[in-house]
């Protein structure tokens, strides 16, 4: 709001900080530009996905292999997200633009006035960055390219 960014939050799921970003919500008087979904079943993800215009991973420590990353960026959905477990492996290696400096509020919100004036405010820049998140899912995420990958582990211990 500060500087004047037009923003829509959805937050989706369930977690510990869910009453704490309540809160902060309604003392910063958030509630026009954010909603709290809560938990979004597996079969509606792809539709908020295609929704957003950005998907924001705020990882905080380490988690598993995050699914959420790849399923957004197989939906054209470019992901920011904080260099943190398989998220910084995944934006390192596709465009580590999209990876926050580290994992603090400042860093996510540089980041995202990053996204939007380097990508989102140049509307063919920021088409090919979607195209391109999805080519880069399929590429390297495909179930195609995951058994080809085994097929060669199989072959090789067979010799």
């Amino acid at each position: 709001r500060e500087k004047h960014v037009e923003v829509y939050l959805v937050l989706g799921g369930e977690g510990p900080e869910r009453e704490n970003l309540r809160n902060l919500i309604k003392k910063y008087d958030l509630s026009h530009g954010v909603n709290m979904t809560g938990f979004i079943p597996d079969e509606e993800l792809a539709n908020y996905y295609n929704a957003a215009d950005f998907f924001i991973l705020p990882t905080r420590e380490l988690e598993g292999f995050g699914l959420v990353t790849i399923e957004s960026m197989a939906c054209e959905t470019p992901v920011l997200g904080t260099p943190v477990g398989a998220t910084n492996e995944i934006l390192s290696n596709f465009d580590s633009k999209l990876l926050f400096t580290d994992n603090t509020p400042e860093a996510m919100s540089t980041g995202i006035q990053f996204a939007i004036n380097e990508y989102y405010n140049d509307k063919d820049k920021y088409q090919k960055l979607r195209i391109k998140c999805r080519e880069y899912a399929q590429k390297n995420y495909s179930w195609q390219r995951h058994v080809d990958q085994l097929q060669l582990i199989i072959d090789d211990l067979a010799e």
